[in-house]
C-alpha cells in the first residue's frame, strides 16, 4: 500500500496541488487513479526524454533509436500509445532525429561553446527535507559552467508541445514546477541555476526552441516552497486521521476524508479541455463518491516510490 508518511511532493505534481487540492490528494495522499489510464501525453513524454537523455549520455544515434524503442514499448508506456495516432512511434522517431540535430548542450542563452559546460545530472533524481515532508525531483540536465559566474548552474528542462507560441512561452516564467527544481539546485548546489525551457514541437519535422527563465530571487524560491510545504502539511494531517494504532492505513476512511472533506476547484474540471478524472465522483452525493471511486479506480505506485 503506497499511502504512508511521510508525504512525497514533486514539482510537476505540485502544479496540480496548487489547481486542485482534491485531485492531488487522491491521486498524490491515496496513489488512486482511474483503472488503465496514464495520459498519452505524459507516456509519449516519457519515451522523448529517454531519448534525448541517451543522446546527452552517448552522442550516439543508433543507442538514442534503442532507448526510444525501449521506452515506447516499455509496458508502462506502450499500452497508453498503441493505436493512438497523435503519439505513434514514427512522431517519436522523427521528433528525436530533429532533436538530435538542432538541440544544444548548454540550451540557447549565455556561453554557447559546449567546451566551457560540464554535465553534473542527466535524468537523476533526489530528495530533499522539507518541514512536513519531502521534495522529490528529477532533472533532466543540469549543467556547469566552468569559468567563474555569479551563476554557474544551468537548468536545462525538455519539455514537448503542440505548439511553441507566446502563450506557450509566457507560461513558464511563473512556473511553480521550474521555480521548485531551482529551489532544489540552490539547496542541493548552493547556487540558485538559470533555468531554460527546451520546447520540442510534438510534430513531423519537429523544431527545437529555448526559453531563458528569470533568475529568482531567495525570496520568491522560499514562497514556493512555503507553498508546497503547506500543503505537505495538508496532506498529513489527512493520512494521519485516517492512520491505525499499529500503523496500517484505513483507505476507505482515507478516501471518504479526501473526497468529502477537501477543497476542489470547479475551474479545474475541464483543465486543458479534458474532464478531471473525478468529475463523476464530485458531482455524486457525498455518501456515493468511495463506491464510485473504488468500482472505477485502482491503487498505483509512481516512480519516485520505487
Amino acid at each position: 500500500m503506497p499511502a504512508k508518511l511521510p508525504i512525497i511532493a514533486t514539482p510537476s505534481r505540485s502544479e496540480t496541488t496548487a489547481r486542485c487540492y482534491r485531485r492531488h490528494s487522491i491521486a498524490d495522499v491515496a496513489y488512486m487513479q482511474r483503472t488503465g489510464t496514464v495520459e498519452p501525453p505524459l507516456a509519449f513524454g516519457t519515451v522523448i526524454h529517454a531519448g534525448s537523455a541517451e543522446w546527452w549520455l552517448t552522442r550516439d544515434y543508433n543507442r538514442v533509436m534503442q532507448a526510444l524503442h525501449n521506452s515506447y514499448h516499455d509496458p508502462e508506456n506502450y499500452p497508453h500509445l498503441v493505436d493512438n495516432p497523435k503519439h505513434t512511434f514514427a512522431l517519436a522517431v522523427s521528433m528525436l532525429e530533429v532533436y538530435m540535430e538542432k538541440a544544444t548542450l548548454m540550451g540557447d542563452h549565455f556561453c554557447k561553446d559546449e567546451k566551457e559546460w560540464s554535465i553534473i545530472e542527466i535524468e537523476e533524481r533526489c530528495e530533499l527535507e522539507l518541514p512536513h515532508g519531502l521534495l522529490s525531483f528529477q532533472m533532466d540536465r543540469l549543467l556547469r559552467f566552468h569559468s567563474p559566474s555569479p551563476t554557474p548552474y544551468k537548468l536545462i528542462d525538455t519539455k514537448t508541445a503542440a505548439r511553441l507560441d507566446t502563450r506557450w512561452r509566457d507560461r513558464w516564467s511563473r512556473s511553480l514546477q521550474m521555480k521548485l527544481y531551482a529551489y532544489g539546485v540552490k539547496e542541493k548546489y548552493g547556487s540558485v541555476p538559470l533555468v531554460e525551457i527546451e520546447g520540442v514541437l510534438k510534430t513531423v519535422g519537429s523544431d527545437v526552441e529555448y526559453v531563458l527563465l528569470p533568475v529568482w530571487s531567495d525570496g520568491e524560491l522560499e514562497e514556493a516552497v512555503m507553498l508546497v510545504d503547506w500543503f505537505l502539511q495538508q496532506d498529513t494531517r489527512w493520512l494521519e486521521k485516517a492512520t491505525l494504532e499499529d500503523g496500517s492505513v484505513d483507505m476507505v476512511k482515507l478516501l471518504e476524508l479526501l473526497l468529502t472533506k477537501t477543497p476542489f476547484n470547479s475551474d479545474d474540471c475541464f483543465a486543458y479541455y479534458k474532464p478531471c478524472p473525478l468529475l463523476d465522483c464530485c458531482s455524486s452525493l457525498p455518501e456515493q463518491r468511495v463506491s464510485l471511486l473504488l468500482s472505477d479506480f485502482e491503487e498505483f505506485v509512481p516512480k519516485f516510490l520505487e
